[in-house]
C-alpha cells in the first residue's frame, strides 16, 4: 500500500461477493439501489442495481442463490471498511 496526496482524485472499488444488499449490511453504507437486472449462476445470483442518488453509479453483487430479489426492487447496499479498495487515479 502506498499514500495518496491530500486533494488527489480517487476511485473505489469493492468486489461483487462484499457488497451486502438489504437492511442488515455491512458498516459502510453505499445508499439505495434500484435492481435493474437479476441472473440466477448456479450457486449465486448476479445483481445489478442502479444507485437511487446518482444514476452514474451501478452495483454489481453476488447474492446467495436462495436470494429473493427482483427487477424493481430497492434495496440498501453496503460493505465492510475492509472489503473498500482505494485506486488511485
Amino acid at each position: 500500500p502506498g499514500t495518496v496526496p491530500a486533494g488527489a482524485s480517487v476511485a473505489l472499488a469493492v468486489r461483487p461477493e462484499h457488497l451486502v444488499l438489504g437492511a442488515t449490511g455491512g458498516a459502510v453504507s453505499l445508499g439505495t439501489a434500484k435492481v435493474s437486472d437479476v441472473v440466477f449462476q448456479g450457486s449465486f445470483k448476479r445483481v445489478l442495481a442502479v444507485s437511487e442518488k446518482d444514476p452514474a453509479l451501478h452495483f454489481i453483487a453476488r447474492v446467495p442463490a436462495a436470494a429473493v430479489v427482483q427487477p424493481g426492487d430497492i434495496s440498501a447496499v453496503s460493505c465492510d471498511a475492509g472489503d473498500v479498495i482505494l485506486l488511485a487515479g
